[in-house]
């Protein structure tokens, strides 16, 4: 049992159940509403997680633990799918922290490596956390083509309704006008 949970303790992948939003100042704090899942991972990239987990609790420290997150996900097997988690944590930390552009980068590779492991339905949302993040960057052509491939994902045939409608919902029509002006 002990054996077990060490296991687990040392592998934990913590992934933000919450959408991508933040208030109007730009900055959060990470509410403790975490999935556990377990990673195959190396012995690198869960020191590296758990050095970052460490900081989940220190908003003026999410910057760095999102460095801490994403050099563990590049050091996971390219079939590690906890990478995947990790990076989508890594870009909203960033986000958090006010590193935008570091964010929306971070995001765009964790929808690409969802993409690679099947997952379309956590790549839709990472893509549409990257589009709202080209909305804080201004950048219209960013927002239309990010909506316009979480669009495109959202069409996947093997998709249920349910899927579907949650991806599409976050498709805010006043977000799309906004870019169009």
């Amino acid at each position: 049992m002990r054996a077990r949970r060490q296991q687990w303790s040392s592998a934990a992948i913590l992934a933000v159940a919450a959408s991508m939003v933040l208030p109007a100042g730009g900055t959060a704090q990470v509410q403790a509403s975490w999935i556990l899942t377990r990673g195959s991972g190396s012995a690198l990239a869960d020191e590296l997680h758990e050095r970052a987990a460490a900081l989940f609790t220190q908003p003026d420290r999410y910057r760095e633990a999102g460095n801490l997150l994403v050099r563990a996900a590049h050091a996971r097997a390219e079939d590690d799918v906890a990478s995947v988690n990790e990076l989508i944590v890594a870009g909203k930390l960033f986000a958090y922290a006010n590193s935008i552009g570091i964010a929306r980068r971070t995001l765009e590779e964790a929808a690409e490596r969802a993409l690679r492991f099947g997952d379309v339905v956590r790549a839709a949302h990472a893509t549409l956390d990257a589009a709202f993040l080209a909305i804080q960057q201004a950048d219209r052509n960013g927002v239309r083509e990010l909506s316009a491939r979480a669009e495109r994902l959202a069409a996947a045939p093997h998709l249920s309704d349910t899927q579907r409608a949650d991806i599409l919902s976050r498709i805010n029509p006043d977000r799309l006008a906004a870019a169009r002006r």
